[in-house]
């Protein structure tokens, strides 16, 4: 068990490290807006991991719901990571970015085995000060069967919470 936990926090960290912001942005503080070296105000942004841990059998698909308070973020973009991320693209509708609920679903081009996969990085932008919850729910995992089957699988979501200031 300690074993898979140490590989999950480095899995989270190695994704942390690979979703900086663009150089352009200069983003000193993750809660507070910065000149950009376009002159242009940068919005304070956060990242939220999502990563599954898959037990047994083969992954092929999943289909997720992201909640959060409108008032408080937006989505800014959704993205794999490109340490252990899942074989598939994210598909969305940017039109939910802004209503506090959207969905995400990917299949994979070759499925893989068990193990944790990096599902997203979803970057939020403020919208004001204040705090959300980030809700990221699971509709399905499948395999890669000809009737795909539901499977499962242990989700994880870092953070659970965001705050701006």
């Amino acid at each position: 068990m300690r074993l898979a936990a140490a590989a999950l926090l480095a899995l989270l960290s190695a994704c942390a490290a690979s979703s900086r912001p663009a150089a352009r942005e200069d983003v000193r503080s993750p809660n507070r807006g910065t000149m950009g070296l376009t002159g242009q105000t940068v919005t304070p942004q956060q990242d939220v991991h999502v990563h599954v841990e898959i037990p047994a059998g083969t992954f092929g698909a999943y289909q997720l719901v992201i909640r959060w308070d409108p008032d408080v973020a937006r989505i800014r973009s959704v993205a794999s990571c490109p340490i252990r991320s899942f074989p598939g693209t994210p598909e969305f509708d940017p039109e939910t970015f802004s209503r506090g609920i959207a969905k995400v679903f990917s299949t994979a081009v070759r499925a893989r085995g068990p193990g944790e996969y990096h599902l997203l990085t979803i970057r939020f932008e403020r919208i004001a000060a204040g705090s959300t919850r980030v809700d990221v729910i699971v509709e399905a995992l499948y395999d890669d069967a000809a009737a795909p089957r539901r499977i499962t699988g242990i989700l994880s979501v870092s953070p659970r919470e965001i705050r701006f200031e």
